[in-house]
């Protein structure tokens, strides 16, 4: 039909996405057990130590638990635990595989189904890898509100350019540049109600992957759950953005919807922080430490 060049371009890309997963997949089980070693923990702790303790974007305001939260989030993904790098790294990469295989015709849905896969990775377990530490922040009275908070920043931190790099390339393989800025709008407008939504699954739902406690069957209901809920909302943004696009045009559309994301997403982190504040050792419990 014509287009044996596009599908090659798409097949070649979707062969990359693929063999990146498979090498960053062997790469996290290598130094999972490479770091058993002393000499492989101090040299990680050596890199470690010469990050900021709260590093760029994150310290771009003043100081404060939430920022320092976000700080200690990233070191987990990328210096501390080496299988949170693994589930962080391979997430954007199945993220990017799945939106660039199921709906190749248009970027807004591919950015839509990067985010999907992305998010219940990045942000539906914020806890997942605090293990022990969840108890020294409980025995120091630790402000969670703000610590869930700057958890879910961390993971904003990682997966907005992870996105925006992704759909640059999308744009760049289908020439669909045009589609390029409600792409962003729409998936930025997604990340926000996808941070509500991790926040309520972290806090009602929470899973150890470090020192895996069970519960694994709640954490799947509750995922799944999440999952169908942002993807409602997904669905329903897209009809307020037809509808309303006619009268206050593309740029009025998308910020009616990216206002109305961030309050959703706004209401859920505050309302799933308060019900953590309220009863802490919950999740310390849950997380079984």
């Amino acid at each position: 039909d014509g287009q044996w060049g596009s599908a090659a371009v798409h097949l070649a890309v979707s062969l990359v996405y693929l063999a990146l997963f498979l090498a960053i997949w062997a790469w996290g089980i290598k130094r999972r057990v490479r770091g058993s070693s002393g000499s492989a923990r101090k040299k990680d702790a050596g890199r470690a130590s010469d990050v900021e303790l709260i590093p760029p974007p994150v310290n771009v305001g003043p100081a404060t638990p939430m920022t320092a939260a976000a700080g200690q989030q990233l070191r987990y993904y990328f210096f501390r635990a080496p299988k949170a790098t693994q589930a962080v790294l391979l997430s954007v990469v199945m993220g990017a595989v799945v939106g660039h295989t199921t709906a190749s015709d248009s970027i807004v849905g591919a950015g839509a189904l990067f985010l999907l896969v992305a998010l219940v990775q990045v942000t539906f377990n914020v806890f997942a890898f605090e293990d022990t530490g969840a108890r020294w922040l409980l025995q120091m009275g630790a402000p969670w509100r703000s610590i869930l908070s700057g958890k879910l920043l961390a993971a904003m931190v990682i997966l907005v350019p992870a996105l925006a790099v992704f759909l640059v390339v999308e744009a760049i393989i289908g020439d669909a540049w045009s589609q390029l800025v409600p792409a962003l709008l729409l998936g930025l407008a997604m990340a926000f109600v996808g941070a509500g939504m991790g926040a309520m699954t972290s806090v009602f739902a929470p899973s150890n992957l470090v020192e895996p406690a069970g519960g694994k069957g709640r954490v799947l209901v509750a995922t799944l759950i999440a999952m169908v809920v942002l993807g409602g909302f997904v669905g329903a943004g897209a009809l307020v953005w037809v509808a309303v696009e006619d009268s206050i045009g593309q740029l009025g559309s998308a910020l009616v919807i990216i206002a109305a994301a961030a309050l959703v997403g706004w209401l859920l982190v505050r309302w799933a922080g308060s019900r953590l504040a309220s009863d802490p050792g919950r999740l310390v419990e849950a997380l079984g430490v």
